[in-house]
């Protein structure tokens, strides 16, 4: 896996693989958003061993001062199962307590039972809930995972850190 920061140039591919793995449509815009955020960060990544090979996931975050706020997180349906969203969320919990964060907040489909079981094992904890908040009609689950200075979340290095 090679783990880099999206930038504008890669907009297009990005907007496919958002519409390709997330429950609600985002916009091109809404991804030009996330790449201009200021504090905000976008991680993708691609097989290693073929640097030109498109995207297989990314993960978007937005750093606010002692919070950290996990805005879409999704891997290619063909290259799940092998551990990148962990590897990925691994690697932003380092990049965050790095940078002082407490709190990492994220919200997730109720009915997203690989998501979630993800989440709990880095130690999110269920907050709150959005009602019918998917165009399905399913409810969103409100998570939030306080970082120990002490803590380790997994062997993570930092991702990214450019």
């Amino acid at each position: 896996m090679a783990v880099e920061i999206a930038g504008r140039a890669d907009l297009g591919a990005l907007v496919a693989l958002v519409g390709e793995t997330l429950e609600m449509a985002w916009s091109a815009n809404a991804v030009a958003a996330e790449l201009a955020f200021k504090g905000g960060r976008v991680w993708v990544y691609r097989d290693a061993e073929q640097p030109t090979s498109p995207m297989g996931g990314f993960l978007m975050v937005r750093s606010l001062e002692s919070e950290l706020e996990v805005t879409a997180l999704g891997v290619h349906p063909d290259w799940r199962r092998r551990g990148w969203a962990a590897a990925l969320l691994d690697g932003a919990v380092v990049w965050a307590r790095g940078r002082g964060v407490e709190r990492i907040h994220l919200e997730v489909g109720e009915a997203n039972r690989p998501a979630r079981a993800l989440y709990e094992h880095f130690g999110f904890v269920v907050v709150g809930r959005r009602s019918r908040y998917y165009p399905d009609g399913g409810d969103a689950l409100l998570m939030t995972c306080r970082l120990a200075a002490d803590r380790s979340m997994g062997p993570g290095e930092p991702i990214g850190d450019n």
